[in-house]
């Protein structure tokens, strides 16, 4: 990999603001544990995510 093909450096502080953020959207009512998570992608992008808890207690096999 050249140094042209490298991603940019991620900026930490944003990283953690987006994953604050984000876990501003969970749903835990069971855990009551509230996660966010933010990403860099090869391409730049920062992509956000954050736990959404379910019990369904009828989808076990």
């Amino acid at each position: 990999m050249t140094e042209s093909d490298r991603p940019p450096a991620p900026s930490w502080p944003a990283l953690r603001a987006a994953a604050v953020e984000a876990a501003g959207s969970a749903y835990a009512p069971y855990s009551h544990l509230d996660v966010g998570a933010a990403a860099i992608c090869d391409d730049g992008r920062m992509v956000t995510g954050c736990n959404v808890e379910n019990a369904s207690y009828g989808l076990g096999l």
